[in-house]
């Protein structure tokens, strides 16, 4: 009679030591790479619907993306709208995502490197869209296949934006912003 013992613990010992490998691999070349964004949540509060603005303007700041990945990388920001369960209390997805743009959506950042875009927000003139509360996510990554990795990784960002109650010019939101 053979005993199946000695080859269960052989294959089993084979197991682990594959898969140990594996996640080595994955997280020593995953433990090198990162990206940060001081973004973070931003909310616009009374901005003016059928005219553009930019964020900068607005409230004082772009949008950053910083690599802290010990290498070089590119980097992409997206505009998505969140699923349900990412929207805050009190807000709905953005219509259409395209309302929110960026001056710039990939950045080649070396080591520790930050990119700046400017946010551009063009809500459609119509009354339908007055007093709307909407929520849109900025998601900066790792561009997909940059450094030749299987694994990326991202930040993702909230932006709120609160429509004014009535037309107004840019100018005439931020006073009553």
């Amino acid at each position: 009679m053979r005993n199946n013992k000695g080859t269960a613990y052989v294959k089993l010992v084979g197991a682990a030591l594959i898969g140990s490998w594996l996640l080595s691999a994955v997280c020593v070349s995953g433990w090198a790479i990162g990206v940060a964004s001081p973004f973070g949540e931003v909310v616009i509060k009374n901005a003016p619907v059928g005219t553009e603005i930019k964020l900068r303007d607005y409230v004082g700041m772009p949008y950053r993306i910083i690599n802290t990945s010990l290498t070089p990388e590119i980097l992409e920001v997206l505009v998505l709208n969140g699923a349900t369960e990412q929207l805050r209390s009190g807000y709905e997805n953005i219509p259409d995502p395209k309302w929110v743009r960026l001056s710039k959506t990939e950045f080649e950042l070396g080591a520790g490197g930050e990119g700046l875009a400017d946010v551009f927000i063009s809500i459609p003139k119509d009354t339908k869209y007055l007093g709307k509360k909407y929520q849109v996510q900025l998601w900066g990554r790792t561009k997909a296949g940059s450094g030749g990795r299987l694994l990326g990784t991202g930040v993702q960002s909230r932006l709120l934006i609160q429509t004014a109650y009535d037309f107004k010019t840019p100018q005439e939101a931020k006073k009553t912003a």
